[in-house]
């Protein structure tokens, strides 16, 4: 049975849903699935998936409602657009996506149905359709959210991260974008974590030496200048995230690309508690370590932030609020091209440069 307000499914035997009272149905959940025109509508991928509507498009792809026809359940069909589907680094950079995905078990990440090809060549990916919004929609609506409903989905954030950095995988593009809200608009139940498109894995060659990969407003130092990541870079991204939900604004604001990433390389973040002087001082000391510009100075793991964020929502003061580093915030760059990108974005924000760079 299904509840056609929110999507949670239930046995034969239940009558209305346990949280919004909404009478339930059997009906076909992809019958309750609103989805915009296309010339597609009707086409069958593998002959298994039907296309039913448009969903959306990204850099290189868009993104079909269709039906499962052996489940009848709907499926989010991500394809490949031209030029990138004959581009071999597109077509690469897109299946690693469902490799890095499918590695992960967890409830907290979108999951893989399918893989397969059009017949011209064309890639696809079948993943699970989800019923709501992303935290980005969210926060362009509320501007802000509140902290009992934000902890939460932090922690699932922080869980679902968690479980790909043990499979070798870091996110690097932790955004509102890429958080997905499940349930009612304004009443989000639980919390997916999507597009692994940026991901790194463990053995990857695919992102060339001195490539800086991830979106402007949410990149690490290390990212900033093209140096390697792991998964304190990501514990980086979702503090940016966090710092948005919280206090309607970026670290860093709206500037120019160069600016921003800049400022992630080399300037000091205002504390959440300096921005919004009644936002809660344990909070906000853990957001501020997330966002260290020294990977070494934030939570060497999301199991330690999640400890944090536990501490914080009990009003408990959490480790971070005491935790300060003995040697200066800053970022050393590592490789040589890192290093003589550090130095002109030191000279584009005008901040000294420090001795190491000179």
């Amino acid at each position: 049975m299904l509840c056609p307000r929110c999507h949670r499914t239930y046995p034969d035997t239940e009558t209305r849903c346990h949280f919004d009272q909404e009478p339930l149905t059997n009906a076909r959940r992809i019958d309750f699935v609103r989805a915009g025109r296309t010339r597609h509508i009707g086409a069958i991928l593998g002959n298994r998936f039907q296309i039913r509507g448009f969903i959306g498009q990204g850099g290189t792809s868009r993104v079909y409602l269709a039906e499962d026809l052996q489940t009848q359940e709907p499926v989010a069909l991500k394809i490949l657009e031209p030029p990138w589907a004959h581009d071999k680094i597109a077509r690469e950079r897109f299946l690693q996506e469902a490799r890095a995905t499918s590695l992960i078990e967890h409830p907290g990440v979108v999951r893989i149905g399918f893989v397969g090809q059009r017949g011209d060549g064309t890639p696809y990916i079948a993943m699970e359709y989800l019923f709501g919004e992303s935290l980005a929609t969210y926060l362009e609506r509320l501007d802000v959210m509140d902290v009992d409903v934000g902890i939460p989905v932090l922690r699932e954030l922080a869980s679902a991260l968690d479980a790909a950095h043990a499979q070798g995988v870091i996110h690097r593009d932790v955004k509102p974008d890429n958080i997905f809200l499940l349930g009612e608009p304004g009443d989000p139940y639980a919390v997916k974590l999507v597009d692994f498109g940026f991901a790194k894995l463990r053995d990857s060659t695919i992102t060339a030496a001195g490539t800086a990969i991830g979106s402007v407003g949410f990149m690490a130092p290390e990212q900033c200048v093209a140096d390697n990541v792991d998964p304190r870079t990501d514990v980086y991204g979702l503090g940016v995230v966090a710092y948005r939900m919280f206090t309607g604004t970026l670290p860093f604001g709206e500037a120019p690309t160069e600016e921003v990433l800049g400022k992630h390389l080399a300037e000091p973040c205002i504390p959440p508690i300096e921005l919004v002087p009644t936002f809660d001082a344990n909070l906000s000391a853990v957001i501020a370590k997330c966002l260290r510009k020294d990977p070494a100075h934030r939570y060497d793991s999301m199991g330690a932030l999640i400890a944090d964020l536990d501490a914080a929502s009990e009003g408990v003061r959490p480790r971070a609020a005491d935790d300060v580093p003995d040697t200066e915030d800053r970022y050393e760059p590592r490789g040589p091209f890192a290093r003589l990108v550090a130095r002109a974005l030191y000279r584009k924000i005008g901040l000294p440069m420090p001795s190491s760079l000179a």
